[in-house]
């Protein structure tokens, strides 16, 4: 699965924005509002990746439990999915 639409990601303060840039921000004019962890694991779906391919790199990177980890990306999944923003 991937995001539909290109996004660029931009830090504010505590927070990071995703934002569709060019003719996609026509099909979502939203902005999603993410934590740092959050913003990473979105970054993931700009390219063709799976649950398991994403929960393998944020092990990768984080010394963290798998079920932790997994329920993270899960739950970016499903927010993507309900936003209608994966294809």
């Amino acid at each position: 699965m991937k995001l539909k639409y290109n996004f660029v990601f931009q830090p504010l303060h505590t927070v990071t924005l995703a934002i569709t840039v060019g003719e996609d921000a026509k099909a979502f004019p939203g902005i999603i509002q993410l934590n740092d962890t959050g913003a990473e694991i979105m970054q993931l779906f700009l390219g063709d990746m799976t649950v398991d391919g994403a929960v393998t790199r944020m092990m990768e990177e984080y010394d963290a439990d798998e079920a932790d980890i997994r329920n993270a990306v899960e739950g970016i999944v499903s927010m993507l999915e309900e936003k209608d923003l994966l294809e």
